[in-house]
């Protein structure tokens, strides 16, 4: 594995682990703020140290003509994904969200073929059939009741879709304009476009801002770490890798968050875990042996 391929999987590892680590944070921070607000907040303090950090770097943003592609990016992977999720979730049960959310790599590889020219391999299928089926079996308990919720089930496939053509148009995107710039301006539109929404639930719920000091510290990690960090870090690893192999890491976010909800809220680990993160493990291992692929140029 070359240098930069080593530093790309580093960064989808951090990303991952990061985003696994998330519902620690979110289940106590969403009790008090809503999730349309959450999500604008995070996304505003996101797009803001992401442009200072491109201030201070001496670098600038793509030209206003040129950004509705990264205004999609933003609105695709940022606003529409997420928001899918939260209807998807509060419709469905968790079990099936965790399932079908995890089918965000298929799609990725789908895309990835399609719009970046990256060949299938058998070794790659391989990977992604051992990674899928390693969150399946942590995710998935005997008790857990899949839902038949149609709008729902539809909402998290949109959540998982639009997430795959988010990644891959990312990459595409920061082939040409760095993956720094391409996050703070994604980051940016994407709070634009969820501002009404987030304006429409305060209202509604007659929300006020918390008091509690707690509850800003996890706004700040949240906005800081999980949106300006994760993100950029995301962006930089497919900016580093071919989305064939970054695909893989989606599945370290079930592992991580299993491992850090043991550690931080005390659920009990189990043989799933162990068999799960065996596969996942066994996932990435033979996508990073395998060569990188062939891509032709971007259209």
């Amino acid at each position: 594995m070359t240098r930069t391929r080593l530093l790309g999987a580093l960064d989808l590892s951090l990303a991952a682990a990061i985003w696994g680590g998330l519902y620690v944070v979110s289940k106590a921070v969403m009790s008090v703020i809503p999730p349309w607000v959450l999500l604008d907040m995070r996304l505003a303090l996101g797009a803001a140290a992401l442009g200072l950090i491109l201030r201070v770097r001496g670098l600038r943003l793509p030209p206003l003509r040129e950004q509705g592609a990264l205004a999609g990016v933003g609105f695709l992977g940022l606003t529409l994904s997420v928001g899918l999720q939260f209807v998807g979730t509060a419709l469905t049960t968790a079990a099936t969200g965790a399932l079908v959310t995890s089918a965000s790599p298929a799609f990725i590889v789908l895309f990835a073929a399609l719009w970046l020219g990256e060949r299938l391999t058998a070794a790659r299928l391989l990977a992604l059939a051992s990674a899928t089926a390693g969150v399946a079996v942590i995710v998935w308990q005997p008790q857990a009741r899949l839902s038949a919720n149609v709008a729902g089930n539809l909402a998290l496939i949109g959540a998982a879709v639009t997430w795959a053509a988010y990644t891959v148009l990312a990459k595409r995107a920061s082939a040409r304009w760095g993956a720094l710039a391409v996050t703070s301006a994604a980051s940016a539109w994407a709070f634009l476009f969820a501002l009404p929404a987030a304006l429409v639930e305060a209202r509604a719920r007659h929300f006020a801002l918390p008091q509690e000091p707690a509850v800003w510290a996890g706004v700040l990690y949240i906005g800081l770490v999980s949106t300006a960090l994760a993100f950029y870090l995301w962006n930089r690893g497919f900016e580093r890798l071919d989305a064939n192999t970054g695909a893989l890491f989606f599945f370290l976010q079930p592992l991580c968050g299993a491992l850090l909800g043991h550690v931080f809220l005390g659920e009990a680990l189990g043989w799933r875990l162990v068999v799960g993160g065996a596969l996942i493990f066994l996932g990435a291992w033979l996508a990073a042996r395998a060569p990188e692929s062939a891509q032709e140029p971007a259209a």
